[in-house]
C-alpha cells in the first residue's frame, strides 16, 4: 500500500486510490468503505489507469500529455477522501456524477474533458503530419 500522499501511475494501474488531498492512506479509505463503494473507486482507478495508458501509448516521451493525465488523476483522487466520503455518509453516492471540486465538476465529465483533450491532440497530431512539416 502506498503511504505518501500523492498518487503515482503504478497506484492506479494496481487499483489503489490514494488520497491526495488531506493524506489518508490508501488502506484506511479501503477499510471505511463498504464494498460497494470499493467496486466504485477500483472501477474509477481502473478507469484512469487505461485512459493513461491508451494516452501514452503512442507518444510515451509526450511530457504535456502525461503532466494533463496526472491533473486529472490528482483531481479525481480527491473524489475519494472529499465528496465520496461525504456523499457515501448521507446516502448520495451517484457513481460517476460524484462531484470532484468545489465547482461542482463530475467525475464523468472530467473524464469526458480528459478524452476530449487527447481526441484534439491526437488530430492536431495528424493535421501536422499531412501537413508534411
Amino acid at each position: 500500500m502506498a503511504d505518501r500522499d500523492d498518487l503515482t501511475i503504478n497506484d492506479i494501474l494496481n487499483g489503489i486510490p490514494v488520497g491526495v488531498k488531506n493524506g489518508v492512506r490508501a488502506q484506511a479509505i479501503r477499510d471505511g468503505f463498504a464494498s460497494q463503494n470499493q467496486d466504485l473507486l477500483d472501477a474509477i482507478a481502473g478507469a484512469l489507469g487505461a485512459l493513461i495508458i491508451a494516452n501514452n501509448l503512442s507518444d510515451v516521451a509526450d511530457v504535456p500529455t502525461s503532466r494533463a493525465n496526472l491533473d486529472v488523476v490528482q483531481r479525481l483522487s480527491a473524489v475519494v477522501v472529499g465528496d465520496l466520503v461525504t456523499q457515501t455518509a448521507s446516502g448520495e453516492l451517484a457513481g460517476a456524477g460524484v462531484r470532484v471540486d468545489d465547482t461542482g465538476t463530475t467525475t464523468a465529465e472530467l473524464l469526458t474533458a480528459a478524452e476530449i483533450d487527447v481526441r484534439l491532440e491526437e488530430e492536431r497530431r495528424y493535421a501536422f503530419m499531412l501537413s508534411g512539416k
